[in-house]
C-alpha cells in the first residue's frame, strides 16, 4: 500500500479574513447555497473515489497472495457465510415454532448467543405476545344488588328513579307471570 504524504512546504493562506466573509444564514455557514452545494458535490465525488481506491487496494492485496493462500482465504470466507446462514435458519425455525412474526422480535432473537438461548427467549416472546384470558369487567354483567322479591326490587328502582331498571324488572315480572299461566 502506498502512503500519500502531504507537501509540508506548502503554506495555506486564507483568501479573506474571517470578518470579511459573512456566511449566509440559510446556507448553513457557507457563503451561499451554491458554495454549499459545490462542497457537498465534491465530498460525494471524493467518497466515490475513496471507495474505488479501497476496492483496488483489496484486489491488489488478493493478487499478492499465492494460490494456496487465496484458496484458504476464500474457504474461510465461505465458512463464515455458511455459519451466518445456519444461525439465520435456526432463528427462523425457532420463530416459526413459536409463531413469532414481529420484525423487532426476530431481530431480538438474532442477539441470542446459541440455539438454547434463542429457544428460551422465543418462549418468553411468544408468551408475552399471546392474547391473555380476558378479565371480567366488574362494572358489567349481573349485580348482586338484587335482594328481596321482584316486587321489592321494582319498588326500590322506582324510589331511586332508575327508569331503565324499573322497565327491566317489570319485563321480568311479566315474563314470570306468562310462564306461570302456560
Amino acid at each position: 500500500m502506498t502512503e500519500v504524504k502531504p507537501d509540508e512546504s506548502a503554506e495555506v493562506t486564507p483568501s479573506a479574513t474571517p470578518e470579511a466573509v459573512k456566511p449566509d444564514e440559510d446556507a448553513g455557514g457557507f457563503k451561499s447555497k451554491e458554495s454549499k452545494d459545490a462542497v457537498l458535490a465534491d465530498l460525494a465525488e471524493v467518497r466515490k473515489e475513496l471507495a474505488a481506491f479501497k476496492d483496488r487496494e483489496a484486489e491488489a492485496e488478493k493478487a499478492k497472495l499465492s494460490d494456496i493462500e487465496r484458496a484458504q482465504a476464500e474457504t474461510t470466507e465461505r465458512a463464515k457465510e455458511a455459519a451466518e446462514a445456519k444461525a439465520e435458519l435456526a432463528r427462523y425455525k425457532v420463530a416459526a415454532k413459536h409463531k413469532i412474526t414481529d420484525a423487532d422480535d426476530l431481530e431480538l432473537l438474532a442477539t441470542a448467543g446459541d440455539e438454547a438461548a434463542m429457544e428460551r427467549l422465543a418462549v418468553r416472546l411468544a408468551t408475552a405476545a399471546a392474547p391473555g384470558t380476558p378479565k371480567p369487567d366488574p362494572s358489567g354483567g349481573p349485580r348482586n344488588e338484587k335482594t328481596g322479591t321482584l316486587a321489592e326490587q321494582i319498588a326500590a328502582a322506582e324510589k331511586a328513579g332508575d327508569k331503565s331498571a324499573v322497565a327491566v324488572l317489570k319485563a321480568q315480572q311479566l315474563g314470570a307471570l306468562a310462564n306461570n299461566q302456560t
